[in-house]
């Protein structure tokens, strides 16, 4: 049998009682997690660190978003144990049938930017009363689910309910300066006459003075902004909830999070969550957040009409196996290792020389800006290596024959995001050469057809965001189109794509292969 008991800052659970010492082994063993960081690490390498990271403490503390981790560890080794203090977990006395006609209240009526009727899908109403119910809790949700919709829900019910007014305030915290004023605009179209929000927003131009946050009711901020506020400030959330949750393994918003004192209810969202459930990021979202109750495919809104439907297009692109500077690289990669102490050195040089073929590869930038004309429809071309100047260099390639080509990084001001992407919602034959980074999050993008992966990439989190820009459903697009392109250097570029296919399989996308030569 194992006791828990939550402490008094509800901040952990301590086990306070075994009766066998192998209860104890098994509860420190299962409360740890393979890290992604161990790979090639040199702390590894030396036997200073296991690869692990420990998510209990010596005394036994785990962090009260893992209760459900708890329990799930008693029934996988068949223990008996209680929570003192568990009964705050849950809102039991919730009624479904009573928070149904609320909803059904609340958006009667309303219309979006577009004169439609706000008609909440079956899942967005779950996914908000679940997070009532579980007062902290963690939920995964597609890209397109219409998050901000849910977090809108959620937090009028609770406002209605007194759990949020000018001294017990929301925190709504999103990934980029973008998302800022993009949620509060929504939650201003969402309320009714009567029903209207007092928001503050923070980040870009939009500043924190103490008057507006005495009279906001919620705060929308990135965590950037956050840091730098007075540290009394968290202790007036009653609500705190974090949009894209998986970017919360940080240092600096698991601080934020903590500082909240006195949170009663806790929410996190994102569309992926429990890709790491084998590593222990899996463990580092739900610590701070609360426990994953809800999980939502990017095939069950392709389904249900919600989302068009994804196309990939694999697009092998074939080398002049002649180039002297290909057969360098080939000649490096077969005889240059025994040159390097270090293989991380070797591999690392390597990439670059890859990299280096690719971004000179006149014929690549013609083949993009061929592709861009044929597809004749408005396209996103992601690119990563902002250093280099790459997705400059494709800037400049299309400016030749279409004008409305905007690029994006992070040094683009957002005022500049902002209009650049008005123009993609209002035109057609619009072109965005955007960073993974800048536009690979949170950005509602509704008339976009086609996506061009112009640089390799292998990260799940980043490869599932960047396809959900698409994802964004308008009345006649049906489907988005996604060009993987890969390069046949026999390289990184093949070992990426070969994990870029398992996700697409994983997430049961169409997918489509050929082969395209770039000689002349």
């Amino acid at each position: 049998m194992l006791k828990f008991k939550v402490t008094h800052d509800k901040k952990f659970i301590k086990l306070v009682e075994t009766t066998l010492n192998q209860e104890r082994t098994s509860l420190f063993s299962f409360f740890k997690r393979k890290s992604k960081k161990a790979a090639f690490n040199v702390l590894v390498d030396r036997g200073i660190w296991d690869g692990m990271d420990s998510f209990i403490t010596k005394e036994g503390e785990v962090a009260v978003g893992l209760w459900k981790e708890i329990y799930n560890f008693c029934d996988k080794y068949n223990y008996s144990c209680e929570i003192e203090g568990a009964d705050g977990f849950v809102n039991e006395s919730i009624s479904k049938e009573l928070y149904l006609k609320y909803i059904s209240n609340l958006l009667e009526g309303v219309i979006d930017e577009h004169g439609n009727q706000i008609i909440p899908r079956d899942y967005q109403v779950e996914g908000a009363f679940r997070a009532v119910k579980y007062k902290f809790c963690t939920e995964e949700l597609a890209t397109s689910a219409g998050k901000t919709l849910i977090f809108y829900m959620y937090n009028s019910f609770l406002r209605d309910g007194g759990k949020i007014n000018k001294e017990n305030k929301s925190l709504i915290i999103v990934p980029n300066i973008s998302l800022v004023g993009q949620t509060a605009d929504k939650f201003r179209m969402y309320a009714k006459p009567g029903k209207e929000w007092n928001v503050l927003s923070i980040g870009g131009k939009d500043k924190f003075t103490e008057e507006k946050f005495n009279r906001a009711e919620v705060v929308i901020s990135t965590y950037q902004s956050l840091v730098n506020l007075p540290i009394e400030v968290f202790s007036k959330f009653s609500v705190v909830q974090v949009d894209e949750v998986h970017t919360s393994r940080g240092n600096s918003i698991r601080d934020i999070l903590l500082s909240c004192i006195n949170w009663e209810y806790r929410l996190g969202l994102s569309g992926t969550v429990k890709i790491d459930e084998s590593f222990s990021d899996f463990f580092r979202i739900q610590e701070t957040v609360g426990p994953l109750v809800m999980v939502l495919s990017a095939k069950h809104l392709i389904d249900n009409g919600y989302s068009p439907n994804i196309k990939i297009e694999m697009v092998r692109l074939k080398y002049d196996e002649s180039n002297q500077s290909i057969q360098k690289y080939w000649h490096l990669k077969e005889t240059g290792k025994a040159m390097y102490n270090n293989p991380k050195d070797f591999g690392r040089d390597m990439l670059a020389i890859e990299k280096g073929i690719i971004f000179e590869s006149k014929e690549r930038l013609d083949y993009i800006s061929d592709l861009c004309r044929e597809v004749n429809k408005n396209t996103l071309i992601l690119f990563s290596d902002v250093k280099n100047g790459y997705g400059k260099m494709i800037q400049a390639k299309l400016l030749e024959w279409n004008k409305n080509t905007f690029y994006i990084d992070g040094e683009v001001d957002s005022l500049n995001r902002d209009q650049f992407k008005a123009v993609l919602e209002a035109q057609n034959e619009v072109i965005i050469v955007a960073s993974y980074g800048t536009f690979a999050t949170g950005i509602d993008s509704k008339n976009l057809h086609n996506i061009i992966l112009a640089e390799s990439i292998k990260a799940e989190i980043t490869l599932r965001q960047a396809i959900g820009r698409g994802m964004r459903k308008l009345a006649e697009k049906n489907k988005v189109i996604v060009w993987d392109l890969i390069d046949e250097l026999d390289g990184y570029s093949i070992r990426h794509a070969k994990v870029r296919k398992e996700i697409y399989k994983e997430q049961k996308f169409q997918i489509s292969e050929s082969i395209v030569s770039l000689i002349n």
